[in-house]
């Protein structure tokens, strides 16, 4: 990387994969968040970006020092600012459709995924957690034909993202919620490093000024991200963040 992409203002990353241990557990590193707590020291900001409901990534970003949240794959978002007394601005970016319930898609998930207990809490986008891992990718196909015979294809998207299968209005994405919140901040894909581990992260990684994907992404993302790092998740996270952001903000430094 050369200096100039100590322009980087903004690190979007994905919460589970990218800032847990691995994929398989939630607990989050304290280097991670010790990281993050120093790139704001530094000016740069860090916003969440992920599949997990808005109060999950809030209450998250609260207390480890993100300075905002894209939840629901792109259909919510969040900024900590004060706005005519408010410090936190919080935006709907869709609706879901009324002419497809949960009870639809939960008997068509039936023997593959259960509905999420997040989904009380969600707005637009709906999460089905896999009874067997090994069998996600096969509810999926089964949600997808049905959605497409019933022509709702061209109103909702079917994902998984690892952790869960997850449905919503298909114009909705995680980037689409990441340029909103840019354009609150004031800010642009041109000053992000975007960091993720799933195939639902490939289009803010692609677009980002620099995109990366940890060592146990998935391929799809490994193969449109322009840097990869040597170790997976949360471990991952910590390696871009002191060998992009940290060593080249240093350098600059020094240079002046």
């Amino acid at each position: 990387m050369s200096r100039e992409d100590i322009r980087i203002k903004i690190i979007a990353t994905d919460i589970d994969g990218t800032l847990t241990i691995d994929r398989n557990r939630y607990e989050i590193l304290p280097e991670v968040v010790s990281r993050i707590q120093m790139l704001s020291y530094l000016g740069i900001k860090t916003v969440l970006v992920s599949a997990n409901a808005l109060p999950v990534a809030l209450g998250l970003a609260r207390y480890i020092g993100a300075k905002g949240v894209v939840a629901e794959n792109g259909c919510m978002i969040a900024v900590m600012k004060h706005v005519e007394g408010r410090n936190v601005v919080i935006q709907q970016l869709c609706n879901w459709p009324s002419f497809i319930t949960l009870k639809e898609i939960s008997s068509v998930l039936q023997g593959f995924a259960n509905e999420s207990w997040q989904n009380d809490y969600r707005k637009c986008d709906f999460a089905f957690i896999p009874i067997d891992k090994d069998k996600a990718l096969d509810g999926l196909k089964a949600l997808e034909k049905h959605l497409a015979q019933k022509g709702y294809d061209k109103y909702i998207s079917a994902g998984f993202s690892g952790y869960a299968i997850h449905v919503h209005p298909i114009h909705c994405s995680k980037l689409a919620g990441l340029k909103k919140i840019l354009e609150l901040m004031n800010s642009s894909l041109d000053e992000v490093l975007a960091i993720g581990d799933s195939v639902m992260d490939v289009d803010i990684v692609k677009h980002a000024k620099i995109g990366v994907a940890v060592s146990n992404a998935d391929d799809e993302l490994k193969n449109v991200a322009k840097y990869i790092t040597k170790h997976p998740s949360g471990f991952g996270f910590i390696e871009a963040i002191d060998h992009i952001v940290l060593m080249h903000y240093k350098d600059a430094k020094q240079s002046q």
